[in-house]
């Protein structure tokens, strides 16, 4: 089995400005992992874990609440077959998942 890191958004596009004294990241109501300001254009956020589908991004300063930037969570891979069912250690055995992602078009 492949593990992969929580996913971390490092930019949005179109680049943003005023990141200065931001005080939450949120996708949708929850709150980012954690985030680095990394200039007043960027911030790093570390994407919570969230159901499929899609949730917007939103930053906050003293001077409010940004508009959402559209993100979308992709649901976990599940286990849909392995073929042979069964057979000796060392033997091949095909493994496929479900669901297969198209990923969305924004």
């Amino acid at each position: 089995m492949v593990y992969h890191n929580i996913p971390v958004i490092s930019s949005v596009s179109p680049a943003s400005s005023g990141f200065v004294g931001v005080t939450a990241v949120r996708f949708g109501a929850v709150n980012a992992s954690s985030f680095t300001v990394v200039s007043a254009t960027q911030i790093t956020a570390t994407v919570p874990a969230g159901g499929p589908g899609p949730s917007g991004v939103t930053v906050t300063t003293a001077g409010g609440t940004s508009l959402p930037v559209p993100y979308f969570y992709l649901s976990n891979p599940q286990l849909a077959a392995v073929v042979p069912g069964e057979g000796p250690a060392a033997a091949p055995a095909t493994v496929s998942r479900s669901p297969t992602f198209p990923f969305p078009s924004w």
